[in-house]
């Protein structure tokens, strides 16, 4: 059974196709809150309140019933504190911007975890809008979700909501922007950066499960990372060892891919030449007297020193022949 699944696709989303759900749901919410303002229907904020999940959800990466299940208590009681000091002055220019710009709540995940949620100025002003609006449209008091139904004690489920705006929203894959499938593409993309072990923890922690689980199952090995990185260095081991040393996958680039076989071809025809070469078509230095001759001509200091050795040599074997020893 586990065979058969190796060869299917298990994709994860485009960034297009969230980028495009994105719009889509702020396009309603824009919509749904004019006309709440105009008069207030039990219709308009439902729309209100499906695509404000929606978004959290999508831009959150929470799983749906994490987001479903916030209540208003959780909501109201937010933290909004001031900053640790001591952090905020190791932030940069952008990460303390986005200090002020988020607020963060906390909620309960699964196993028991507590796991955050963040919230942009925008979708927190629309909440708020939404909540002024709860007795008006017939929200039950006892009713503790922040996504309440109208008339019940039960909220609103994520995944009906995220399945709808989907298929409206025009994206080219609608069926892959669920919640899973979006967590899946957080740890895919995570692969993209250079982070180290505690920032990839910290992913871990926020998607609401440790770093093991956040690699061994979420991270999906795209097959065109796949192709394309793993290929790179299958090819540049082909150059040997000394190749690869100092070098990283994105450094890797440096090294000649087509070298190697330019070089293998080369040596080929040189040899294919060499065995067709006839006596009559060899150079003159390819016999030993012209080779003599070259050697001379190239280093006259090396002929003249074996001369004269071979001279002493000659001289040596004349003395012993005339029993000079």
């Amino acid at each position: 059974m586990e065979q058969r699944k190796w060869n299917n696709e298990d994709s994860v989303p485009l960034t297009e196709d969230i980028v495009t759900l994105q719009n889509y749901l702020r396009k309603i919410e824009d919509e749904a809150k004019a006309e709440m303002r105009e008069h207030v229907s039990a219709t308009a904020y439902k729309t209100l309140s499906e695509s404000l999940l929606a978004q959290i959800i999508v831009f959150n990466k929470r799983r749906e019933g994490e987001a479903s299940h916030l209540t208003l208590e959780t909501y109201l009681k937010a933290d909004t504190g001031h900053v640790n000091q001591d952090i905020y002055e190791t932030l940069s220019p952008v990460e303390k911007q986005l200090s002020h710009r988020l607020t963060r709540i906390v909620t309960r995940g699964k196993r028991g975890r507590k796991v955050p949620v963040l919230l942009t100025e925008r979708t927190k002003s629309s909440l708020d809008f939404l909540i002024d609006k709860r007795k008006e449209v017939g929200i039950l008091q006892e009713n503790p979700f922040l996504f309440a139904r109208i008339g019940t004690i039960t909220n609103i489920r994520g995944c009906d909501c995220l399945r709808q705006f989907a298929e409206q929203s025009k994206a080219n894959n609608p069926e892959l922007l669920r919640s899973t499938k979006l967590r899946k593409h957080v740890a895919t993309l995570c692969q993209l950066l250079d982070l180290d072990n505690q920032e990839l923890e910290q992913v871990a922690r926020f998607m609401g499960h440790d770093i093991r689980v956040h690699c061994e199952y979420y991270r999906q090995t795209d097959k065109t990372f796949q192709v394309a990185k793993i290929g790179k260095l299958l090819f540049a081991m082909e150059h040997g060892a000394q190749s690869l040393k100092g070098k990283s996958l994105k450094t890797l680039d440096s090294v000649d891919f087509g070298k190697r076989h330019e070089d293998t071809s080369t040596r080929g025809s040189r040899a294919v030449k060499k065995r067709g070469t006839s006596n009559a078509d060899r150079r003159p230095e390819d016999n030993d007297g012209g080779k003599e001759q070259l050697i001379a001509k190239r280093h006259p200091d090396k002929t003249q020193k074996k001369a004269a050795t071979e001279n002493g040599k000659i001289s040596f074997c004349k003395y012993n022949l005339l029993g000079g020893c």
